[in-house]
């Protein structure tokens, strides 16, 4: 009993810390963890993608535009932040060292600028022409698996950097929540299979 009750502790604190982490849902955690939050980012990308579904129910023309802001402020923008700084980093055609420096400024340039806007638009674009409504529920986890799949197999670049206890304790454990999903993706519909190669 004691130790069926460790473990969901662990996968509370799991789930939790995510939340906190890619969300702006604050809810009050004795011990934030980054290192077992990890495998908990598709579950949170599973309840983002019920909220995008369950938004389609709202028989009104501007549920994509909606769609978009609800998703943007429960993430907190954290996603197009980083895109942002990387876009800015990346196109910026300098070393290493440089695109580090870059990444953490807070201020935006052209790139990051542009890469937003497309970014905002596309997701605009898809939310208007997706026939199947079903598929917003695993998009978003898909997209945190991803996460996941990168702290796994990439080695965390920054010397000193609190973000790198997010990439302690790798192991394939991490990657249980994320694989579950996509298996039952697939197995309510097949053509899912698709997506996950997108």
């Amino acid at each position: 009993m004691t130790v069926k009750t460790g473990f969901l502790k662990k996968e509370a604190n799991s789930l939790f810390s995510a939340l906190v982490f890619l969300t702006v849902i604050k809810i009050p955690i004795n011990d934030f963890s980054p290192n077992n939050s990890v495998r908990a980012f598709p579950l949170i990308g599973l309840f983002l993608g019920f909220i995008l579904y369950g938004l389609t129910f709202i028989d009104i023309e501007i549920i994509p535009l909606i769609q978009v802001i609800i998703y943007i402020f429960l993430t907190g923008a954290i996603h197009i932040d980083g895109l942002a700084d990387t876009s800015d980093a990346i196109f910026s055609h300098k070393t290493t060292k440089e695109k580090l420096n870059i990444m953490k400024d807070s201020r935006i340039g052209t790139m990051g600028a542009i890469s937003l806007v497309l970014n905002l638009l596309v997701k605009f674009s898809c939310f208007t022409i997706l026939e199947n409504s079903i598929y917003l529920l695993f998009i978003p986890a898909y997209s945190r698996f991803s996460m996941v799949i990168a702290i796994y197999r990439l080695p965390y670049i920054r010397e000193n950097s609190i973000n790198k206890n997010f990439f302690n304790n790798k192991n394939n454990t991490m990657l249980i929540y994320g694989l579950l999903i996509l298996i039952f993706s697939i197995l309510f519909n097949f053509k899912f299979i698709y997506l996950i190669i997108i």
